[in-house]
């Protein structure tokens, strides 16, 4: 979520609510209902500093991050957002201040704010937790907490609306940049949506708000799927993987809905351009059945075609899936495919025979980029004691993870066939957790301690944008290095021994600080993973650390990145785990 913010903080910074992103009267602009289609959100595009439609720039083929590819490829690549200085008067927000001269300037990385004969602001666009727009003034606030800054910027003229609306547009980009993700250069689109979660026992996890909601958003369409950012502040955002795409229908001219596991969500207004948005997320869903299928005819090349067929539909962008949906012909023909290194195959059946046979177990497969020929795969085993084991069996990874299933204080001792739901939902939110931090099972690991120092900087801001990232770290509980197959089960069974019995959430397995110091000493710190998959955020990675520069690493130095977990309580996308 961009900011909780509350109406006492709000009013007393001079936001009033009238001031809400283009509130009108008593007119809710950010409401469909009042909205009329295409002419009305050109309008309410004004109101919010959004871009101004460019004859329908919803339309795929067009200026939109549906058709950026397209784009791209006939125009070549768009430039990068340049230095924009402008100039008008601000004052801190709040009552008895007064306006002075301010010059605000945007770069790539962040905006300095010069007001009066002050000392410069210097921030990041990820800083920006409320951005707000009325008439002729606008409020922005750098941080949250009693060190947020507060601004009423005014005497602009017709620069503030271009003001706000690249203020939204870079904030956008750089926190899902900061998540991992690569984002298109064509400005996000501005769309009314609809939001209603799904019913099914898993619930929509960390990819979008737990309750219905309604509103006004920024949409982008990204390799792995797509977001939509609401305007409102206070409201979380949605994110729609691709592989999570069951259906893409038009039940009414200019309306999308897209229905899959997350929930379902209708796209309003669309005119003319809805045909092809269908279209456009059509061949999103596909590309991951596509990709899967690749993987499936490298795993299994001379296994039967309908195990092919059933394993190219269900080992999509890291669904886990468990034996029984390959059927009793195809799961022993996967089984053996996926564990053909010894290593994995020892640990696996290890860990199988401690579970015991009625446990279940999952394999999910994924490409490490959408389109890529390269592939991961893991799989997962409900443990005694409340645990999951996640073993990756690509890369030369050398640990085992353990993760917990329900809190602590809920556990009453199940065995793993007993876990139910709770055991499909720990192993769902640990792999889209995998998936989204890009395969780096570091940061999901990491103490806290060690999550502070300099050199995973790049994994604290994915960590303030990935609420599947926040989910799975309050579910780790250790990591067991293959050091030799005598240490590694006395571990395991000692860590089984006491997770057991812990019901302190806050409480650490003894055996933790020793197993770390292996990896330390392995090189954890130092950039690896310390288990021989290159996990880690520094040398090893050498397109992290331009990728950091790009999201503005020296802005984090002075202060604006957070300095670890505990101090990332508001994230773009909702509960927490």
């Amino acid at each position: 979520m961009v900011l909780p913010a509350r109406p006492d903080e709000l009013a007393a910074c001079g936001y009033d609510g009238g001031m809400d992103d283009g509130n009108v009267g008593n007119r809710d602009a950010r409401d469909p209902r009042q909205a009329g289609g295409p002419a009305d959100l050109a309008g309410l595009a004004g109101m919010l500093g959004l871009p101004q439609q460019r004859g329908d720039a919803r339309d795929p083929r067009g200026s939109m991050g549906m058709g950026g590819r397209d784009k791209a490829v006939h125009d070549g690549p768009a430039p990068s957002m340049q230095v924009v200085e402008y100039e008008g008067q601000a004052r801190p927000a709040g009552p008895n201040t007064a306006l002075e001269e301010a010059k605000l300037a945007l770069d790539d990385t962040g905006l300095t704010l010069e007001v009066g004969g002050g000392r410069p602001v210097r921030a990041g666009y990820r800083d920006l937790s409320l951005i707000a727009i009325s008439q002729s003034t606008a409020l922005i606030v750098l941080g949250d907490g009693p060190d947020a800054m507060r601004w009423m910027l005014e005497k602009f003229g017709d620069k503030l609306g271009p003001i706000v609306r690249e203020l939204r547009e870079r904030r956008l980009k750089q926190r899902l940049t900061d998540g991992l993700v690569k984002v298109p250069d064509d400005p996000a689109e501005l769309l009314e949506f609809e939001w209603r979660p799904t019913t099914a026992p898993l619930g929509p996890g960390p990819d979008g708000p737990a309750t219905p909601t309604t509103g006004v958003g920024q949409f982008v369409i990204h390799p792995w799927g797509f977001v939509v950012c609401p305007v409102d502040e206070r409201a979380t955002w949605i994110h729609y993987r691709r592989a999570s795409i069951a259906k893409v229908t038009l039940p009414s001219p200019g309306d999308v809905v897209v229905d899959g596991e997350p929930g379902t969500l209708t796209l309003r207004g669309l005119g003319q351009a809805a045909t092809r948005l269908h279209d456009t997320l059509e061949k999103l869903r596909d590309g991951a059945f596509d990709d899967a299928a690749g993987f499936v005819e490298q795993l299994l090349p001379d296994a039967p075609f309908g195990v092919r067929q059933k394993a190219g539909e269900l080992l999509v962008d890291g669904r886990p899936t468990r034996p029984q949906e390959f059927g009793d012909t195809g799961w022993p023909i996967v089984e053996t495919a996926v564990l053909g290194e010894p290593t994995f195959a020892d640990s696996y059946e290890s860990l199988c025979a401690t579970a015991g046979a009625a446990a279940p177990r999952w394999v999910a497969m994924s490409p490490v980029d959408p389109g890529s020929d390269t592939n991961k795969i893991w799989f997962l085993i409900a443990m005694p004691g409340n645990l999951v084991a996640l073993e990756l069996v690509t890369a030369g990874a050398h640990a085992t993870y353990f993760f917990r299933v329900m809190p602590r204080a809920e556990y009453k001792g199940e065995p793993p066939e007993k876990l139910g739901v709770a055991a499909e939902q720990a192993v769902r939110d640990i792999s889209e957790a995998l998936v989204d931090i890009r395969f780096l099972r570091e940061p999901m690991a990491l103490p806290a301690d060690h999550l502070r120092l300099p050199q995973y900087l790049r994994y604290r801001l994915a960590l303030a944008v990935l609420p599947s990232l926040a989910w799975a770290r309050t579910r780790f509980v250790a990591r067991i290095v293959h050091r030799d197959p005598a240490s590694w089960s006395a571990a395991v069974a000692d860590l089984i021994r006491w997770h057991g019995t812990a019901r302190d959430e806050a409480a650490e397995w003894p055996g933790r600080a020793a197993q770390e110091a292996q990896i330390s000493a392995a090189g954890g710190d130092g950039g690896g993973d310390g288990d021989g998959d290159g996990d880690g955020g520094g040398a090893s990675e050498p397109e992290a650390a331009s990728d950091d520069a790009a999201t503005g690493t020296s802005i984090a130095a002075e202060g604006a990145a957070p300095g670890g977990a505990a101090a990332n309580e508001s994230k773009p996308s909702g509960t927490t785990g």
